[in-house]
């Protein structure tokens, strides 16, 4: 029907322009005793007549299909005529068979089907309308790639394209939003990485959603804390300091604000996506990911649990990394005397922002596991202890490397982090005054092997 109206009014805008090109050239029509010099000026006249009309007739065309594509998430309503804004939502769906990684070497792609729990609403000329319904099929795009640029670690990628509403129309293209997660290494070959019967939920972006959406989206069976998802923390019992910094332990602080969506006023939050409120309880995790660096020390911080119903949920946000000096003092907050010297002191709210999405069960279970100490976003360290990480098959060899020195294994190496600090920590109490004396405790705790 649309596009009926369209032709029509394209049509229409041709037949008023050649109205006006008959009567124009009709005015300026001679007869055959007319001058040669009349003759051309006719002939020059009708063809920039000509040209202005072709120009008048393209952008007519092209504005009325431009005016159909300002439409703000129109969708074809399911089972029926017109059309529908869409509500931004959650698509959540059921595994009716596991995901496995891709095979072919590195990574791959591969596509599953899922079960739809819930239907896909939108808003009509007058009501609430359903786009999909419930308990279809989905069709899954599992991309397996690389997630770092040494193509050591790999991201999973998973979005839903297209519903089969109805055999008789095929698959209906339907893009969601795309879930992700990061690995340390590679899944290897036909590894599962999402059991049958697991939940997901995919976010949808739309018009905003009223209150009877996000009303009806509480029945399911799990939920999700979404990626971009900020988090404003701040530490209650106990500062982050450089006695304290590298320890690989977990520091209690609790939100100062709401969480907040970062996806940007044209995408509002889906209904139903999990929203923290101000004074929820989250952990936070201190960590040096490489004591030995020669550039010098640095700790990284992120939240790596919130507390739902009791229960630490784990989440991977994008860490905090600050350099500090083993040792390094500052004045006490009475000014009476000297502290070690705080990276991040309590009541200091800190924002951390959500990584990748986790999907959270009404159990408290959660969908996603992560290593204990990712060094950055985009590349991860193993926890100490754990083995190497998988190479990709198919990976040309690397050219053999120049014999080098031993190095301490990833435990000696904590080990002697742990005593150093040990080391500086009873320096500073035993000298709590300063001075030449401590300089040279803390100068001997550096040069003991």
């Amino acid at each position: 029907m649309e596009k009926v109206e369209e032709v029509e009014e394209v049509e229409e805008v041709r037949r008023s322009v050649g109205a006006a090109y008959v009567f124009v050239v009709s005015a300026f029509g001679r007869t055959s005793n007319g001058s040669i010099k009349e003759l051309f000026a006719e002939v020059y006249v009708r063809g920039w007549l000509s040209t202005a009309v072709s120009f008048i007739v393209a952008f007519a065309i092209v504005a009325a299909l431009q005016a159909q594509d300002r439409r703000t998430a129109v969708t074809p309503v399911a089972g029926g005529t017109g059309t529908a804004q869409m509500y931004s939502q959650l698509m959540h769906v059921r595994f009716t068979s596991p995901v496995v990684a891709p095979a072919g070497p590195p990574g791959g792609e591969s596509e599953v089907r899922a079960r739809l729990l819930n239907p896909v609403l939108g808003r009509g000329a007058t009501q609430q309308t359903v786009l999909i319904p419930a308990d279809v099929d989905v069709n899954i795009q599992v991309r397996l790639g690389a997630g770092n640029a040494a193509r050591t670690n790999a991201t999973l990628y998973l979005r839903i394209m297209s519903a089969n509403v109805d055999p008789a129309e095929g698959r209906r293209r339907f893009a969601s939003g795309e879930v992700r997660h990061e690995y340390v290494g590679w899944p290897k070959a036909d590894e599962v990485l999402i059991p049958q019967n697991a939940t997901l939920s995919f976010p949808l972006y739309g018009i905003a959603p009223d209150s009877s959406t996000a009303a009806g989206d509480a029945n399911y069976p799990s939920h999700p804390i979404l990626q971009q998802s900020a988090l404003r923390a701040a530490l209650i019992d106990q500062p982050i300091d450089v006695t304290n910094a590298g320890s690989n332990k977990l520091f209690r602080a609790q939100l100062t604000e709401d969480m907040e969506y970062t996806g940007g006023p044209s995408a509002p939050m889906p209904a139903g996506a999990i929203k923290l409120p101000k004074g929820t309880e989250v952990w936070v995790r201190s960590y040096e990911p490489d004591p030995e660096a020669q550039l010098g020390h640095g700790a990284n911080m992120s939240i790596d649990f919130v507390v739902i119903n009791g229960k630490r949920v784990n989440i991977r946000t994008v860490p905090e990394r600050r350099p500090f000096t083993p040792g390094a003092m500052a004045i006490s907050p009475d000014g009476k005397g000297r502290v070690p010297e705080a990276l991040w002191p309590t009541n200091q709210p800190r924002r951390f922002v959500l990584s990748e999405q986790q999907e959270v069960s009404d159990n408290g279970s959660t969908l996603w596991t992560y290593p204990e100490n990712p060094n950055k976003a985009e590349e991860y360290r193993l926890a100490p202890g754990s083995p190497p990480p998988v190479v990709p098959q198919g990976t040309p060899p690397s050219p053999p490397q120049p014999g080098r020195p031993n190095t301490t294994s990833a435990d000696e190496a904590r080990k002697r982090a742990e005593a150093l600090r040990a080391c500086q920590l009873r320096a500073i109490t035993e000298h709590p005054r300063g001075g030449l004396e401590q300089a040279q405790a803390l100068a001997a705790c550096s040069q003991a092997k």
